[in-house]
């Protein structure tokens, strides 16, 4: 059984069939995540980006015979249209002349962790940066804005992500405590805005997880995967109208984000 990852595990926090559709799917990815992806290798190292001018048909000969070559030179290699390409380079050249996202970037890149166990069961993670004293996550993101950045990432679970490295190297030997997370906007002017993440919101990450975690453990012993949940759910109208169809609104935004480790 493959090590438990958390870019699967946060998958439980829809429900334990989004998760067994997630680690058993590989899915084309979407624009946010190939600018995002392409950003994260131009900054930190990875996987190669190669741009190809034409419309990505997979029908096009020439479009296969273009695939066919990158794999040959570059195997594993992203493709980007010159807008994506543009869009990446943007993202890279922001950070690369943010001295404070440089600082917080500093240290060993892309590591793999030893596994660890929870519970009897091994996990697995690869930070983006790791060092002595903290773990940091750079994530591309549609607003780097400090309010609107903090409720996108309680959306996209980041504390619990970067806790769940912090307890991996700690079990691991490793000595980081801190958490720090980069945020750069993927269109113009690619604003970069630093964060550290509190513990509080770390442990509050933490429970979250674990709490996935146990059912996780559930759905594996019984091989039952189950949706949303068993019995009928209530369709109400509720108290505060605007409030809902605000919310409903902001959750329309695209704001998937990079998620650069390997499953």
């Amino acid at each position: 059984m493959k090590p438990v990852r958390f870019s699967n595990l946060k998958w439980m926090a829809l429900s334990p069939a989004h998760y067994f559709h997630h680690l058993n799917v590989k899915e084309r990815s979407k624009r946010q995540f190939d600018v995002g992806t392409a950003a994260h290798s131009m900054v930190l190292g990875g996987v190669k980006s190669v741009v190809y001018e034409g419309i990505r048909n997979p029908r096009a000969k020439a479009y296969q015979e273009f695939l066919a070559k990158v794999e040959a030179d570059y195997p594993g290699a992203l493709v980007l249209s010159p807008s994506e390409n543009a869009a990446a380079t943007g993202c890279a050249n922001s950070i690369r002349r943010h001295r404070g996202a440089m600082a917080l970037l500093e240290g060993r890149h892309e590591v793999e962790l030893p596994t660890w166990d929870i519970a009897g069961r091994e996990c697995g993670g690869r930070p983006d940066v790791v060092n002595d004293e903290w773990i940091c996550e750079l994530k591309t993101t549609v607003s780097s804005h400090p309010g609107r950045f903090v409720w996108l990432g309680l959306k996209m679970h980041y504390a619990g992500q970067i806790d769940w490295y912090l307890q991996g190297n700690e079990a691991t030997g490793g000595k980081a405590r801190a958490a720090h997370i980069v945020a750069v906007e993927s269109s113009p002017p690619y604003v970069v805005q630093c964060f550290e993440v509190t513990p509080e919101a770390l442990e509050a990450g933490r429970k979250a997880y674990m709490q996935w975690f146990e059912d996780l453990r559930r759905c594996e012993e019984s091989n039952h995967w189950p949706g949303y949940q068993q019995c009928s759910a209530v369709f109400d109208v509720p108290e505060d109208r605007e409030e809902i169809a605000f919310k409903f609104a902001e959750d329309t935004d695209d704001d998937e984000e990079d998620e650069s480790e390997a499953a």
